[in-house]
C-alpha cells in the first residue's frame, strides 16, 4: 500500500484523475484525462441525491458539463486525497 501511494504522490502527472488507472500494474491513460471513476463519484453524490436533486431537476444542464465544473471537481478531488495521505489540509493557488 505504501509503495502505491508513494507512486500516486510523486507522479507528477495527477494520475489519479486519468482513465484506465490500475494500480497494481501502476500504468493509467494520460490520453484520457479527467475519465477516473473519482470524478464520476464526486459529481453523482454532489448532485445525483435523491428525486429532488440538482441533477434530477435540472438534466438538459448536466448533459454537457463545463470545463470549469469539471476542473473544480478534479481540484476538490486532488485536494481531498492528498490531504486524506498526509493527514493535513491541502491549500490550493487560485489563479485566473
Amino acid at each position: 500500500m505504501a509503495l502505491t501511494t508513494n507512486w500516486l504522490l510523486t507522479t507528477k502527472k495527477d494520475l489519479f484523475f486519468c482513465g484506465e488507472l490500475d494500480l497494481k500494474a501502476k500504468t493509467f491513460n494520460k490520453n484520457l484525462p479527467f475519465r477516473a471513476p473519482l470524478l464520476h463519484q464526486l459529481l453523482y453524490s454532489q448532485f445525483f441525491q435523491g428525486p429532488g436533486s440538482e441533477g434530477i431537476a435540472y438534466m438538459e444542464h448536466f448533459q454537457k458539463l463545463p470545463n470549469n465544473l469539471i476542473a473544480l471537481l478534479a481540484t476538490a478531488g486532488e485536494c481531498a486525497y492528498k490531504g486524506m495521505l498526509t493527514s493535513s489540509p491541502v491549500w490550493v493557488q487560485q489563479t485566473e
